[in-house]
């Protein structure tokens, strides 16, 4: 996806040494997030689907959302296909997959060694 660029300015380096390392404070930085249609998740009757388009982009990148909505409508006919935009979540370096942490369904206790 183009165009979801955030321009910010790096904090006091002393607080977050590693991150802005090379930086001097007050720096403009542009930050570039993850973005991928894959990072999706299907859940029970329902598939999660990214969605990124909003008013300031162009109508090709609406039109590229309109079909990937589309064309996850055809892989899961059965499902119900929900559009969330996972922008927040791409800037911190996740997405809609690592979201959603998978409990399992009882506790797993090793079986006795073999003898």
């Amino acid at each position: 996806m183009r165009f979801h660029m955030k321009e910010d300015s790096v904090p006091d380096i002393t607080v977050d040494t590693v991150r802005f390392q090379g930086f001097e404070n007050g720096a403009i930085i542009y930050q570039a997030p993850i973005v991928s249609y894959l990072n999706f998740f299907i859940c029970n009757n329902t598939v999660i689907v990214p969605e990124y388009y909003n008013d300031r982009l162009t109508d090709a990148e609406k039109l590229k959302d309109e079909n990937v909505g589309k064309i996850f409508g055809e892989l899961f006919p059965d499902k119900k296909i929900v559009r969330l935009n996972p922008l927040p979540l791409n800037f911190a370096g996740g997405g809609i997959r690592r979201s959603f942490i998978s409990e399992p369904k009882g506790i797993v206790t090793p079986k006795s060694p073999v003898k």
